[in-house]
């Protein structure tokens, strides 16, 4: 079974962070058998500021190689550096597949950035070579989705990227397939691209976890447990972080 990393926690009760915990062991048990149905297998990296690994650069450079591969003319030799010292900064989690000894898809996210006075969890990179897109089950899919599990334990539960306004095909994958909404729009509530042609999209991953925990315990739960549950002490809110790293934040599949 994949290890468990829960990330920075929100003001909830005990009991919907148990809850959440076991969505987040299925979403990382997902991907592990998304990887497997191709011949690969799962890489996870924890480093940055606070948790005190060194960056796995030769990982990484694989990861920049990749970006290159599925942008194309998107991203040009400075942007590729820039995105390579984002991935290696900051709180970053990774979760990658790798089949045959090379990295196949990744996805580089933060549990608890800092944007528009909120905090939030970032998905900075997700990116799939061409040869793994389209399959089913989806690679990218399962990803986000593990990704979108531990940003519901986040103080705000919101999971945010950037995308370009040109990838439509990434666009596509995001608000159709996995449900996410433009944060810009007008004053006629058409979408408005932001940072140089990026759209900036967000999800709340966990608009439905109230429901389910009240409805679960309900119908299964006895009086005495009820009660324990309601009682429950909050967790506390993770501090604040420091000054966010300049960053460019575009997810692309």
């Amino acid at each position: 079974m994949p290890s468990l990393h829960l990330g920075p926690q929100s003001q909830q009760p005990w009991a919907a962070v148990i809850v959440q915990a076991e969505a987040i062991t299925e979403a990382m048990e997902h991907v592990e058998e998304t990887a497997s149905a191709v011949g690969g297998e799962v890489e996870r990296y924890a480093f940055g500021r606070w948790v005190g690994d060194d960056p796995p650069w030769a990982a990484i450079k694989e990861m920049v190689h990749l970006i290159k591969q599925t942008m194309g003319d998107l991203v040009d030799n400075k942007v590729l550096k820039q995105k390579e010292g984002d991935i290696a900064s900051g709180d970053m989690r990774i979760i990658a597949v790798r089949v045959q000894n090379e990295i196949v898809a990744f996805a580089a996210y933060r549990l608890n950035d800092y944007e528009d006075s909120e905090h939030m969890a970032y998905l900075y990179e997700l990116h799939v070579a061409e040869a793994y897109q389209g399959r089913t089950p989806s690679i990218g899919k399962a990803l986000i989705d593990e990704v979108e599990s531990k940003a519901a334990l986040g103080i705000s539960g919101i999971l945010r990227l950037t995308v370009k306004v040109i990838n439509k095909r990434a666009l596509g994958f995001y608000t159709v397939k996995c449900g996410f909404k433009f944060v810009d729009l007008d004053a006629s509530d058409k979408p408005m691209a932001v940072d140089d042609g990026n759209y900036r999209l967000q999800k709340q991953c966990r608009q439905h976890q109230g429901a389910q925990l009240a409805s679960s315990a309900q119908a299964s739960a006895p009086a005495a447990s009820l009660t324990a549950v309601s009682s429950a002490p909050a967790l506390a809110p993770a501090a604040a972080p420091p000054a966010a790293v300049a960053v460019s934040r575009s997810a692309a599949v």
